[in-house]
């Protein structure tokens, strides 16, 4: 996948938990942007509807803010669950 530097995207998330969706309802959900710098950059994320799992992150125009490979991950902390998400890369790119 590629994004264009400084545009505004939008990361949802369809929270699961062995295989069955997870209700989210009353947690902290994160969204965690490594930069190509290895620096993690952490981001609030919305809960879009609790029950069915879902939250979501629009980025900022600031925050893809260099070109090369970034990864993302979601963390989501409900009580005395603290859940972190396989990292997924993506590039970021000059505008065409």
């Amino acid at each position: 996948m590629s994004l264009v530097k400084n545009k505004t995207y939008t990361f949802s998330l369809e929270a699961t938990k062995d295989e069955v969706v997870w209700d989210i309802t009353g947690s902290t959900v994160t969204l965690l942007l490594r930069k190509p710098s290895g620096t993690v950059v952490t981001k609030s994320a919305t809960i879009t509807n609790g029950a069915a799992g879902l939250a979501e992150y629009t980025t900022l125009t600031t925050d893809l803010d260099v070109v090369s490979t970034w990864s993302r991950a979601w963390n989501i902390v409900l009580g005395s669950i603290d859940v972190r998400s396989e990292p997924i890369s993506f590039n970021v790119i000059d505008s065409p």
